[in-house]
């Protein structure tokens, strides 16, 4: 297969995938879609980058008082190798370079960023 064929034919995976959970497991893309996308609830799902400069940095997640502060779920870390890891414990390290996968308010997130990237 030719590597432009792979951009062609990912939109059908995406959505086949997508498509077969929704018959699977319906609670659970109704979940997703509700919180997601219900602008009432006010949710969002971000990639947060930790950098360097963070206070955070070197911390486990129940020492960054993350929680006591703001209303966020932390579903997975993407180390900077690429490996990823989800449902972390509380005991888990916040490192430079780690990607935090964060559900919650976008006002909670938006600050959660502030203090990753250390401004």
């Amino acid at each position: 297969m030719r590597a432009g064929a792979d951009r062609v034919v990912m939109p059908y995976l995406i959505g086949g995938r997508k498509m077969a959970q929704s018959i699977i497991k319906p609670a659970v893309t109704d979940f997703l879609e509700f919180t997601i996308h219900n602008r009432d609830m006010d949710l969002e799902m971000e990639e947060l980058l930790v950098s360097e400069k963070s206070r955070l940095n070197g911390v486990t997640l129940m020492d960054s008082g993350i929680r006591k502060e703001m209303n966020v779920i932390f579903v997975a870390i993407r180390k900077k190798d690429g490996e990823m890891g989800f449902n972390p414990s509380s005991e888990t390290r916040i490192e430079a370079g780690y990607t935090l996968i964060s559900l919650g308010k976008s006002n909670d997130l938006d600050r959660l960023a502030l203090i990753l990237t250390g401004d």
